[in-house]
């Protein structure tokens, strides 16, 4: 399904991207550098101050570090060995493909001029990939070819001719989108629902089935989904509030419990997720073609930056359109939203600009509300998005906990 709304939606997405470069004053060729797509379980990548290309070889080449961003993985340059180093973690089974057993990471090194890549995992597996073209370093920066880089980790790669577009399809994306019996779990506790939760939202399910070992009551399964529910969403608040009226179905075993929670769109929330992520993407590749993103700055500065393009953009804060007020779309395409909103589309950036982050619940003045967690040049920090002052960016808790409460 999400496939499928992501693909509609290219052309629509070229023309949003066209639109913030033309009324900012781009050149022609400063949009066409840009023509070439990469998208990461329908997340597109934002570039920044390099571009894909398809070498000589009929291979898409693209810079380390933004498409190290969208696929979550650390990538290092030996400028002695001229060696590029990518490294994938894996969370839980369903992420890590089944050729390497259960590794809770994979290793991929490509050297500058050799056709041979270099696969390792810490579980003890090592392969060579022999590929037909090389990783390069070009106007200063270093590309690597995407299907090879990709396949390592454990992505399946489709091309799309016509529009020039690359989509790389996890192997947790593969495995939900596959589904076709329940999940099974021997003790569902309110963080493994979430985490399946979340996963099942961003393929684009609208029902997923979970079998569990131990029983409860109705009541509190109900109380387990909704709590669950909710910490799905204010883990990756950019994917969060475009379903709603969610609702259970359960059969019982002899020792297990099956539980089907199937929710419904809020007024064509994927789609609208998918513009949020596009406009989010070129919001990013405009702030480093400004100049005002630079590789060069520190997290923080980068994060400030980021903060201030949200809060300028988003100049609303109202509750007018039910579910789709607290996503990232409302601050993003229509500019108006509430905490949850700007909240989402600040993590979204930051996540695309390789910034760790994650969203922290809590109460200021009394009200439910949501924050922004994040990692800055190695320290925990967090920014309160939607009451965006100076007094509310990068504080640790200790100094947040003056005015709000964490949960």
């Amino acid at each position: 399904m999400a496939k499928e709304i992501r693909k509609n939606l290219t052309m629509a997405a070229a023309v949003i991207a066209a639109f913030i470069l033309l009324t900012c004053g781009f050149s022609i060729e400063a949009s066409a550098a840009s023509a070439l797509s990469v998208y990461v379980d329908d997340v597109p990548v934002a570039w920044t101050d390099a571009y894909p290309y398809i070498d000589g070889n009929d291979r898409t080449m693209v810079p380390l570090r933004q498409i190290a961003n969208v696929m979550e993985m650390d990538v290092s340059w030996d400028g002695t060995t001229q060696t590029a180093q990518f490294v994938k973690t894996y969370d839980n089974e369903r992420e890590c493909p089944d050729e390497y057993g259960y590794a809770g990471s994979v290793t991929i090194r490509f050297h500058i001029g050799s056709a041979i890549a270099e696969v390792y995992t810490d579980n003890g597996y090592y392969d060579e990939i022999v590929m037909d073209t090389t990783a390069v370093v070009r106007n200063g920066r270093t590309f690597a070819p995407i299907r090879y880089l990709a396949e390592a980790a454990g992505y399946e790669v489709e091309w799309e001719g016509n529009s020039q577009t690359v989509s790389l399809y996890s192997e947790e994306r593969q495995f939900f989108e596959a589904l076709s019996s329940p999940i099974q779990i021997s003790n569902c506790t309110e963080e493994d629902l979430a985490d399946i939760l979340l996963s099942a939202n961003k393929a684009g399910l609208i029902s997923v089935s979970i079998e569990f070992g131990n029983s409860m009551a109705y009541s509190d399964l109900v109380g387990l989904v909704q709590d669950a529910v909710e910490t799905s969403f204010n883990q990756a608040p950019e994917y969060g509030y475009y379903t709603e009226n969610y609702r259970l179905r359960t059969s019982l075993g002899f020792s297990n419990q099956t539980i089907t929670i199937s929710w419904s769109e809020a007024g064509g929330g994927y789609t609208k997720r998918q513009e949020a992520f596009e406009s989010g993407a070129a919001l990013l590749s405009l702030l480093y073609r400004e100049g005002r993103l630079l590789p060069t700055m520190s997290e923080r500065e980068r994060a400030r930056i980021i903060l201030n393009a949200i809060s300028s953009r988003s100049t609303g804060n109202t509750d007018t359109n039910g579910y789709l007020t607290h996503t990232a779309w409302a601050s993003l395409v229509e500019h108006y939203g509430v905490c949850s909103s700007k909240t989402g589309a600040y993590n979204m950036l930051l996540t695309m600009d390789g910034i760790k982050c994650w969203g922290q619940d809590g109460y200021t003045y009394g009200q439910y509300h949501l924050w922004t967690g994040c990692v800055l040049d190695g320290q925990t920090v967090y920014t309160d998005a939607t009451i965006h002052s100076d007094t509310n960016f990068a504080l640790t808790q200790a100094e947040l906990s003056k005015t709000h409460v964490f949960a």
